[in-house]
């Protein structure tokens, strides 16, 4: 029946969508990081034996800057 056809497509569908998550994230993160006008830097803090956290992050914010720097100098 045409009902029965119409619930099957849209299991179907649902099945589709459910499977194809984890290629969808793959692909939407690959894009991200060719964005070039939007930078992300991931620091990880607990492993830094430092104990002045304001000193290490100054030297990061210059860190930072230089390597933006670089970039627009190079592009």
């Amino acid at each position: 029946s045409a009902i029965a056809d119409r619930d099957n497509r849209i299991a179907l569908i649902k099945e589709i969508r459910k499977a194809n998550v984890p290629v969808m994230k793959k692909l939407f993160k690959t894009q991200q990081r060719f964005n070039l006008n939007h930078f992300i830097y991931t620091f990880n803090m607990e492993k830094c034996e430092l104990h002045d956290k304001a000193f290490l992050e100054r030297e990061l914010a210059k860190q930072i800057s230089n390597m933006i720097e670089q970039f627009h100098e190079n592009h």
